[in-house]
């Protein structure tokens, strides 16, 4: 019988890197049962392998450097990279998580994996995510055009305008059954990593020509299973509701990027005054006194420290 669930996530900027130790201690401390595999462009820094080093009491991880290290790519184009990722490791599992690097996780009363699994058999998707559907009116659809141009070109940003005012895309945070993947997704990667490569080809639909959110919409969508998936306008509906609702996507965790500023606090304040942060915010306490917890955090980045000070600040804890 197949294990659960397997973590993963893909990390291609030096700044983001400095999120995998907590983000590994955090699975293997609430969930050492799951798998976790952490793919990353070029090499880390030995501080944070040091890091790593002292998380491996916690159990198995693996880390795979230089990953797409071949591919030419942005930012945007890159963070499209995740959908495509692939491990022999993999197939040791039911599912997949494509999870966030900023995301502490934390340990709730019914499992990632079960809370998934319920819901991708809800909404009838071999698959558990949802559908932002933009649309873009007044300044919005002016701003998109001037954006497009920017980007793109004046060809690009009319006939963008002509074909949609819509756009649609599923969410970053993607759990999907690991077999159905292995059938229909990875034998199309070279012709997607074709389409990330090449700067000069825009995707219509999408604003900029790519997004990395839409792009998964757009593989969703050439499996024939783009029909019928839940769509949400607000966030805060996604991040309360249970599993036993349609429109759900949680964070299961902490997402310290709200936490990069005061500003950046103050625009998600909808977010973090919900009862779920609180009890997240609640549950990350408890990790204060472990002493893997105390040495990784010692070594954490000014960037990350000021980030996990300006959380506390905030709940007061």
């Amino acid at each position: 019988m197949n294990k659960k669930l397997c973590i993963t996530t893909y990390v291609f900027g030096d700044k983001y890197k400095n999120y995998i130790p907590l983000f590994i201690y955090s699975i293997k401390k609430n969930y050492p049962e799951y798998g976790v595999v952490v793919f990353c462009k070029g090499n880390l820094s030995n501080s944070i392998k040091k890091q790593l080093e002292k998380i491996q009491v916690l159990g198995d991880f693996k880390i795979v450097e230089n990953k797409f290290d071949d591919v030419n790519h942005d930012v945007p184009r890159g963070a499209s990279l995740r959908w495509l990722l692939w491990d022999e490791k993999f197939i040791e599992y039911d599912s997949i998580y494509i999870a966030d690097i900023d995301i502490f996780y934390c340990k709730e009363d019914i499992g990632i994996y079960e809370q998934h699994k319920q819901h991708s058999k809800l909404i009838n998707k071999p698959f558990s995510n949802i559908v932002r559907r933009i649309e873009y009116k007044n300044i919005g659809i002016i701003k998109r055009f001037l954006r497009d141009i920017k980007w793109c070109g004046v060809n690009f940003a009319w006939n963008n305008y002509k074909q949609k005012k819509l756009e649609w895309k599923l969410t970053g945070l993607h759990f999907h059954d690991c077999l159905h993947y292995k059938e229909n997704i990875l034998p199309l990667h070279n012709q997607l990593i074709k389409k990330i490569e090449n700067r000069n080809e825009y995707i219509y639909g999408h604003s900029g020509g790519f997004n990395d959110e839409s792009f998964l919409y757009d593989i969703i969508k050439s499996c024939n299973l783009s029909k019928d998936i839940p769509v949400v306008t607000n966030n805060k509906t996604m991040l309360q509701n249970s599993y036993k609702q349609k429109e759900f996507r949680p964070h299961h965790g902490i997402h310290l990027g709200v936490f990069r500023s005061e500003s950046q606090i103050n625009s998600n304040t909808d977010i973090l005054s919900l009862n779920i942060y609180k009890k997240y915010a609640s549950l990350f306490k408890e990790n204060y006194n472990d002493e893997v917890y105390k040495y990784i955090e010692f070594h954490f980045c000014d960037e990350l420290k000021n980030e996990i000070n300006l959380f506390k600040k905030y709940y007061e804890i």
